[in-house]
């Protein structure tokens, strides 16, 4: 008998999972490219340098130009500063044929990262995406708007400046004066860009939908979370989605539900399922490197002071911050099948353990804007099929007698951009999201035009729920 092939993600995705968001956040790929370009430009062509007093001198005064732009992002609009910054460094300096290997070793590298192992080898061999994938994916990291590793814009510049930055150290080709001048400037622009760029950013603080004090007689016994990964409000408003559309008529809608920055998806469930913004669950980006519990309570932590139980079913990098309620779902799969995989799971879990919480993370949505962008046909039929999925889901809670006590809700963790499926750097279409509330003691036909932010979504379940 053939056994069953297991649908939980194996030791080497969650290990893997964790390497990835190293070189795939923003900052952490800055940091760690410009400074492996460095040591492995000098191992070829110098290598006697990285045991000279000089190489330490070098590294040591390029490090608080490292720390500025590991520090800060830039805002996009203010993007091409970087660029200035890099052509003003190579025409003033006198560029060394040492510096420009170093510079053409990580243009490689660069390429090779973005293009081959992100662009060919994950979407096109592990998620099955269409052989043409390799051939749209260079035209989505050029265009890309967030703060990943795939921001051309953003890394490309930065990365080089910084090559070129220590070469001319490490060559002595910088004064004193030039270096203190050169460094004075470059804090003061980039401090000046990232103020400029917060003072637009109204990041939540706390929810906006407050926690009950008049607690329903008859609560409802279950709470169903579907949270569609990445899903661009504009798009999803243009898909045809019958089953999400009866919801939205059978209960509540949120118009104006914003995300919170960065939208990073980890951020983003950090936050939804405390209710507390990410200053205080310490979550700030996908980069998680070990499982912890969050320093703060849990939706989940509620859940088992009521003596409920709560799951969550999420890919790998959700693991290390949810640890004690997470099925991590394999996600080295097709990607057209991914979600249905999802919900076949959930209806596992609900049939198994009947949680009084279940949220569940469907991927595929998120995958397609990551592999063909956001503004395409096959990301809209991707959110069609999750509407079919969800009708069939419901159906199966009818089915099992679990509807008729349950609330359900329906919502993105965050939107997605330009780009690479861009989001976590608060361009349009990563802001806002779909919430569509439904279910036993929502009001039905009710539609509210107020921005509210997503952090409300533990008050609404602890309303819900009564506890």
């Amino acid at each position: 008998m053939k056994k069953k092939q297991s649908t939980e993600s194996p030791w080497y995705e969650i290990h893997g999972a964790r390497i990835w968001n190293i070189v795939n956040e923003g900052k952490s790929f800055y940091l760690t490219a410009s400074i492996a370009t460095i040591l492995i430009s000098l191992l070829l062509t110098n290598p006697t340098a990285l045991i000279t007093n000089n190489f330490l001198y070098a590294l040591a005064l390029t490090a608080p130009l490292i720390y500025l732009f590991t520090r800060y992002d830039y805002p996009l609009s203010l993007r091409y500063i970087l660029w200035a910054l890099a052509f003003v460094e190579i025409i003033i300096l006198k560029v060394s044929i040492s510096a420009l290997i170093a510079s053409t070793i990580f243009i490689s590298y660069y390429i090779f990262f973005t293009l081959i192992i992100w662009g060919t080898v994950y979407y096109r061999f592990i998620l099955k995406e269409p052989w043409t994938t390799p051939l749209r994916f260079p035209l989505l990291v050029l265009e890309n708007s967030d703060s990943t590793s795939g921001n051309f814009l953003e890394q490309i510049p930065k990365n080089i400046f910084t090559i070129l930055f220590f070469y001319s150290l490490l060559e002595s080709k910088i004064t004193p004066p030039t270096y203190i001048t050169t460094l004075l400037i470059i804090f003061a622009i980039t401090i000046i860009a990232h103020r400029q760029f917060f003072k637009k950013i109204d990041s939540a603080k706390e929810p906006s939908v407050k926690l009950s004090k008049t607690k329903p007689k008859n609560p409802a016994k279950r709470a169903y979370v579907i949270v569609i990964d990445g899903c661009n409000l504009d798009q999803f408003k243009k898909a045809k989605t019958p089953v999400m559309d009866n919801l939205a008529k059978e209960g509540t809608v949120y118009k104006k539900m914003k995300t919170i920055y960065p939208a990073r998806t980890v951020v983003c469930f950090s936050s939804m399922l405390t209710g507390l913004p990410k200053e205080k669950t310490g979550i700030k980006s996908n980069l998680v490197l070990k499982p912890h519990r969050l320093p703060v309570t849990t939706i989940f932590d509620r859940l088992k002071d009521h003596k409920k139980k709560g799951k969550l079913i999420a890919i790998a990098h959700l693991l290390d911050v949810f640890p004690e309620n997470t099925y991590s779902v394999c996600s080295l799969m097709p990607n057209s099948t991914a979600d249905t995989t999802i919900m076949n799971i959930a209806k596992d879990i609900t049939k198994k353990e009947d949680p009084a919480l279940l949220v569940t993370q469907l991927i595929s949505v998120d995958q397609t804007g990551h592999a063909r962008g956001c503004f395409t046909k096959d990301y809209i039929r991707a959110i069609e099929n999750v509407d079919m999925l969800i009708g069939d889901f419901i159906n199966y809670l009818k089915k099992e007698k679990k509807l008729k006590d349950s609330i359900i809700l329906i919502m993105a963790d965050h939107g997605q951009s330009k780009g690479i499926g861009g989001h976590g750097h608060w361009d349009k279409g990563e802001k806002y999201v779909p919430f569509i509330l439904c279910g036993k003691n929502i009001q039905k036909g009710k539609t509210i035009n107020e921005e509210h932010n997503i952090l409300s979504v533990t008050p609404i379940i602890r309303n819900a729920l009564k506890i």
